[in-house]
């Protein structure tokens, strides 16, 4: 295949559970788990107490909670477009017990995930198995039947460590493998075994014990000119620190094990991002979709803030090219892109301070932040 630069776009944490699957034309039972007496329901009605009435139900088809997303999709026209999707899709009313958060969309609102035209939805993160295997089944098959891949679990061990493999036209192909790991609530009886369903996980503590069975793995699939996605979800839900073992994991990965790109996620708000031998590594994207508006605490982090990122990798040698950032913001279950002065001036001071932690730093584009890095 010809060697050239291809666009990759990911974000964080998608959320499509609560009150954005009961805004739908099809929602689950509105009944929650969460110890707090609140319904589905509820979480619609903080909504619209803290920003007003919601839009009138015939202005909220599939393409809704995406809502400037779709228009920066169509400009910046990446060639992959990768989700964590952190919602089970499930019409199940058995939670996993002693779990104190349960998310699920109905599977007929998978029409939202093809609004957007994702590529491939990770499901190697602390939401999927919700409502457990039989809720992982279901999850499982309605993304099939919706022609949505998927990576990160399986029916089995072998299939949950599957990657994704994309080819791009005459550019290349894209690799993505998915992991999951305890420290962003994971839990350990939900990894995949050799006959029954699951997630694609690590468990060890010492993760970069974990990289020459990576490097093995990643090699089975592996191509010359193959661009090497990783996805983690790791870490807790607030903080900008990094705990050592993720910094010398993704290290490692790179180094080591062929990856091009470390696609990390958990945290709720966006993180520093690291360039390490011309490798791109995101440590947290930060949520992308939610429905926490009208929920207090953290408010520091402006939570409702997220970025879209643009990837543009060099499919010969995987280093990065260009990273473009676009800031955007929660609003009535809605993705509005940033465009208030005190919102990007913030997003723009916290990221370069994130990143001049990591050795680099972003400049403002208009709207938007550029990575600037030494190639």
């Amino acid at each position: 295949m010809a060697c050239s630069t291809i666009r990759v776009f990911v974000v964080g944490d998608v959320m499509l559970a609560r009150a954005i699957d009961m805004i739908q034309p099809y929602s689950c039972d509105p009944k929650l788990y969460e110890g707090n007496g609140l319904s589905a329901l509820d979480y619609v009605s903080l909504v619209v107490e803290k920003n007003g009435p919601l839009p009138d139900e015939s202005e909220r088809g599939p393409e809704y909670v995406w809502g400037d997303a779709i228009r920066i999709l169509d400009q910046k026209l990446p060639d992959v477009r990768i989700i964590n999707l952190e919602t089970s899709i499930t019409t199940s009313h058995a939670p996993w017990p002693r779990k104190s958060v349960h998310y699920k969309m109905h599977p007929k609102n998978v029409s939202i995930i093809q609004a957007a035209q994702i590529d491939c939805c990770v499901l190697a993160n602390n939401h999927t198995a919700d409502w457990g295997f039989d809720g992982l089944r279901e999850t499982l098959s309605s993304l099939k039947e919706a022609d949505i891949s998927y990576v990160g679990a399986g029916y089995d061990a072998q299939s949950a460590a599957m990657p994704f493999i994309m080819e791009i036209s005459d550019k290349c192909r894209v690799l993505v493998f998915a992991v999951g790991h305890p420290s962003s609530g994971v839990l350990d009886q939900w990894k995949a075994k050799d006959h029954m369903e699951g997630l694609n996980m690590i468990t060890a503590r010492n993760l970069t014990k974990s990289v020459p069975d990576m490097k093995d793995h990643i090699a089975k699939y592996k191509q010359e000119g193959d661009v090497v996605i990783f996805s983690i979800h790791w870490g807790g839900n607030w903080g900008y620190d990094l705990e050592e073992y993720q910094q010398a994991f993704a290290h490692a990965l790179i180094l080591e094990a062929g990856v091009d790109v470390v696609y990390g996620h958990s945290s709720h708000h966006f993180k520093g991002v690291e360039i390490f031998n011309q490798k791109l590594i995101i440590y947290g994207c930060g949520d992308f979709i939610n429905d926490y508006e009208g929920i207090d605490g953290h408010e520091s982090y402006r939570g409702d803030i997220s970025l879209m990122y643009f990837l543009d990798v060099e499919s010969n040698t995987g280093n990065l090219s260009k990273l473009q950032m676009v800031p955007t913001k929660i609003k009535h279950l809605k993705v509005h892109e940033c465009l208030q002065e005190e919102d990007i001036a913030w997003v723009h001071s916290t990221m370069s301070r994130e990143c001049r932690r990591l050795g680099c730093d972003v400049v403002r584009q208009g709207n938007e932040l550029i990575l600037t890095f030494s190639k």
